[in-house]
């Protein structure tokens, strides 16, 4: 759902909030808002101003507003773009105008310890995106802004935005969750919408379509940075030893410490570079930027899998420490869970003795998919092994793994739906079309791909 309100009437010198009511309302209170500060005279996001939102419930949200710098600009000549991000499923209200729109969606708890991070994203950034941020800062502190430093491939860099005291500070009207909340973390959510969406039409007002660039930040060429790994491996460390002394302070953060060693592991991916290079540089057809790439991707599966398994180690102690760790790694890697009403079964046999069946997109019928039963106690091993998976979404030749759904109990694997089974099948139904030079071609890939597997093991 997407909106406009207007500031007309609003007094940024005794107030910073502006309550954002909703019609009709919903049915449950779990979203997510973003927007921006608009000038009506220039019809562009305004700098001089920054805006977040809290206080979410069934009827509407909290709009909190912001100074960056003294201005001239007056803030009654200025309007709230907004949009929510939620599932319509649950918030019992759809988008009449945007419906379409595909989003990717996860959030973060940092402590306000710094004024740049780089966050890695659970999922592939590519140029043309629009990534969108708003933070919830509590604890007497007016909420900060957050501005795109740069991006990489699975990565963004942030920079936090401090609001300047007005003068008549002490006399302004705060929210109620910046008095009541004790804690001095802060969660930032995190949107990024494909290139393939350039605008947004406006569902409450008679105006057409705005630039989707009007709230977020657009991905180009001239904000792209060629991602140095033994940097971000770094600042990965710093994030991780922050996540992990949230969890336990007394006996977990020690045994954390004599594993995470920043120097050892810096070795160890060097030479891991090493290699990979070595193994790249014997590829021909793979152009620059895609090798780029895909050494890129690989480093970052490789911290996320041994972040993974350090979390697993702890969940063998006993059951409690099974459920809190399962819910921390669910918390750092965002578990990706999907919408059972976006598909629809199709009349194709089913295979693996009913395992597998065939499913189609509600929205897209060209679009298929491989539904796989998976029993309730291994759930958990096959969603944690899907958020990594899931990193090798647009790598070609790569089967593509979706995430989980659920239907009445029922648990099911969604991948990309293969319609010739995998290559034993295919090559069993299909002997006579393959001649010896065919064979040859599949035996250097498949020896090129196992040799891949081990030196990215």
């Amino acid at each position: 759902m997407t909106g406009l309100t207007d500031l007309k009437d609003f007094d940024i010198d005794t107030e910073n909030e502006k309550r954002i009511n909703i019609d009709p309302t919903l049915e449950d209170g779990n979203y997510a808002v973003f927007g921006s500060i608009i000038s009506k005279k220039s019809h562009s996001k305004s700098d001089e101003f920054f805006v977040t939102f809290e206080l979410y419930d069934f009827s509407g949200f909290s709009a909190i507003i912001n100074k960056v710098s003294e201005t001239n600009i007056n803030i009654k000549e200025c309007y709230i773009l907004w949009i929510i991000i939620g599932k319509p499923s649950s918030l019992s209200v759809f988008s009449p105008k945007n419906r379409d729109c595909q989003v990717d969606y996860f959030s973060i708890t940092l402590q306000p310890s710094r004024l740049e991070y780089r966050i890695v994203t659970p999922f592939s950034l590519s140029q043309g995106n629009t990534v969108f941020f708003n933070s919830h800062l509590s604890n007497f502190e007016s909420n900060n802004g957050i501005k795109l430093v740069n991006w990489s491939y699975n990565s963004i860099k942030i920079e936090i935005i401090k609001p300047i005291i007005n003068v008549n500070e002490s006399n302004k009207v705060y929210s109620a969750l910046s008095i009541i909340s004790n804690s001095h973390d802060y969660k930032i959510d995190i949107l990024c919408i494909s290139s393939n969406y350039k605008n947004f039409k406006i569902d409450n007002e008679k105006e057409d379509e705005v630039p989707i660039d009007l709230i977020g930040y657009n991905l180009t060429k001239e904000n792209f940075v060629k991602e140095n790994i033994e940097k971000t491996l770094k600042e990965l460390c710093v994030d991780f030893d922050v996540c992990i002394i949230k969890i336990d302070a007394t006996n977990f953060t020690t045994t954390i410490k004599d594993k995470i060693r920043p120097e050892e592991d810096k070795q160890n991916l060097k030479a891991d570079q090493d290699d990979l290079n070595k193994y790249f540089g014997q590829i021909v057809g793979v152009d620059d930027k895609d090798k780029e790439e895909m050494i890129s991707k690989i480093n970052k599966i490789s911290i996320m899998k041994s972040t993974m398994e350090k979390l697993l180690d702890k969940q063998m102690v006993n059951e409690y420490n099974q459920k809190k760790y399962q819910s921390k790694i669910d918390e750092i890697f965002q578990a990706h869970q999907i919408m059972f009403s976006d598909y629809k079964k199709t009349d194709k046999k089913p295979r693996k003795d009913g395992i597998v069946t065939k499913w189609v997109s509600v929205k897209n019928e060209d679009e298929e998919y491989a539904f796989k039963s998976i029993s309730e106690e291994n759930k958990i091993s096959v969603q944690n092994q899907v958020i990594i998976l899931r990193e090798l979404h647009n790598w070609q030749n790569i089967i593509k793994f979706y995430g989980l759904t659920n239907y009445e109990n029922k648990w099911y694997l969604v991948t990309e739906w293969a319609e010739h089974g995998n290559l034993r099948e295919f090559y069993t139904n299909n002997k006579n079309s393959f001649d010896p030079k065919l064979k040859l071609r599949i035996s250097l890939d498949i020896a090129r791909g196992l040799n891949f597997l081990r030196t990215v093991e």
